[in-house]
């Protein structure tokens, strides 16, 4: 009951600050109806049949009509990141002329049309460092809450917790990786935050999505948060751009997450992550290993060589058993285990193409964020900018295992690099620009009057 009263208090609250005085909250609603996701938790019965996503897009597009002369300045078609997501979008539509199974990829096309309108939208909205800093503690907050409804479920299917998906998600896998970006950021707020108080929140949230990453048991989710973080703690610790006690401070956290660590982790935990690195099928337990998936990506770039253009969308899973033979049934619905690959089975290599180009497009927005940001010595903006980039680069690396190319979060990302893009530097530029010279004007008979008169 308790879930159920705060999550229908929070969404009406949402709702009357987005009508009232504050629109773009519109998106920070958003991303509460999707990490609560009320239409699938155990206390659903006792929410009212209501379409809470539609409704809030509803009410983004409002926002965005309401603010329209505010936010004009926010272009969306010099924005790369976003004209490329465009992009993969209007490929998936083309690819349903010869897709293999045509209604699906039609259904997931709607689907990812959505997806790049609610982008598009939350980045005409998100135009202030405020704003934008507002959005990524929702993430947290929604992040911490998912943990907590994982605690509370505890390991339901064996070693492991399922049954816990999201409105894209619907394996535990999915949501691990949901989760794992989250990390990066409560690092830098656990740095930046001087107030006691919100630290132990922080570390608590952190708690949280730390245990359920153990009790879901994703070992890409380990490797990446494993890369994520040490990724960080090199930039804290050796930048040039630095507040006084900082090496001090990261050398703490570091040492007090590596305790929590100790705490958490269990021996199913361990014992799977150290999978990580073997070769070879465990034909007891069923648990795919390296080899296992050497295989699954050989087969994606056979069939690839065969269909250029793609198979639309889960082509793959498809027609996975004329290329590959997983003990020998050739029944078996295997997934390609790989974003990348997944984009070049379903819609082929300019699919595959323009999803490199964006996470390169997205580094080179970083890097440019990162370097305007030092000129100016602005070290808690800078930071931000690099846990941003931690939390993408979490999420790359685990979704190198899995099929995670269309999943909500990785565009939430590609949507906060782009907003950090526009207010760090695309403004601050333009703040930067020299005041245009006076023209001259004329005395009443046509003389040039000096400037200063």
């Amino acid at each position: 009951m308790l879930s159920t009263v705060l999550f229908l208090s929070t969404y009406l609250s949402g709702v009357i600050a987005s009508l009232t005085r504050h629109p773009w909250i519109a998106f920070p609603l958003y991303q509460v109806v999707y990490l609560v996701y009320p239409t699938d938790r155990w206390w659903s019965e006792n929410v009212p049949d209501f379409r809470y996503s539609y409704f809030t897009v509803l009410l983004m597009a409002f926002a965005v009509i309401r603010t329209w002369t505010h936010n004009r300045s926010n272009t969306l078609y010099n924005n790369v990141p976003l004209i490329l997501t465009y992009l993969l979008c209007g490929l998936y539509w083309m690819v349903g002329f010869w897709a293999i199974a045509p209604e699906l990829n039609y259904e997931y096309s709607m689907y990812f049309l959505k997806l790049v309108i609610i982008i598009s939208l939350a980045y005409k909205l998100i135009d202030s460092e405020s704003r934008l800093r507002f959005v990524l503690q929702t993430y947290i907050a929604g992040a911490a809450y998912f943990g907590f409804y994982v605690y509370g479920l505890g390991r339901n299917s064996g070693v492991r917790v399922e049954g816990i998906g999201t409105v894209d998600s619907p394996e535990a896998n999915g949501v691990a990786l949901a989760l794992a970006p989250v990390l990066s950021l409560i690092f830098y707020y656990v740095w930046v935050t001087k107030n006691w108080g919100y630290k132990v929140l922080y570390l608590g949230a952190a708690a949280l999505v730390v245990n359920a990453l153990v009790l879901i048991n994703s070992r890409a989710s380990f490797l990446a948060v494993g890369v994520s973080m040490m990724y960080l703690v090199f930039c804290f610790y050796f930048s040039k751009l630095r507040r006084a006690g900082q090496r001090g401070a990261i050398s703490v956290m570091v040492i007090m997450g590596v305790l929590g660590l100790a705490v958490i982790a269990d021996d199913y935990a361990i014992e799977r992550f150290n999978t990580i690195f073997f070769v070879g099928q465990q034909e007891s337990t069923g648990i795919e290993t390296g080899e296992g998936r050497l295989a699954y990506w050989q087969a994606a770039v056979e069939m690839a060589a065969d269909y250029p253009l793609g198979l639309g969308y889960q082509g793959y899973n498809m027609v996975h058993a004329d290329y590959f033979y997983v003990h020998q049934n050739t029944s078996q619905y295997k997934s390609v285990h790989s974003s990348w690959l997944q984009a070049l089975t379903e819609v082929g290599y300019p699919g595959f193409f323009i999803l490199c180009l964006l996470v390169l497009c997205c580094f080179i927005y970083l890097r440019r964020t990162k370097a305007q940001l030092m000129n100016t010595a602005a070290a808690e903006a800078y930071f931000l900018v690099v846990a941003i980039e931690g939390a993408f680069i979490t999420f790359l690396i685990g979704m190198s295992f899995m099929n995670r190319f269309t999943a909500e979060i990785l565009y939430w990302l590609v949507l906060f690099i782009a907003c950090a893009h526009n207010i760090y530097f695309k403004k601050a530029l333009a703040d930067q620009a020299p005041e245009p010279l006076p023209s001259l004007s004329l005395d009443p008979i046509g003389r040039r009057l000096p400037l200063s008169q």
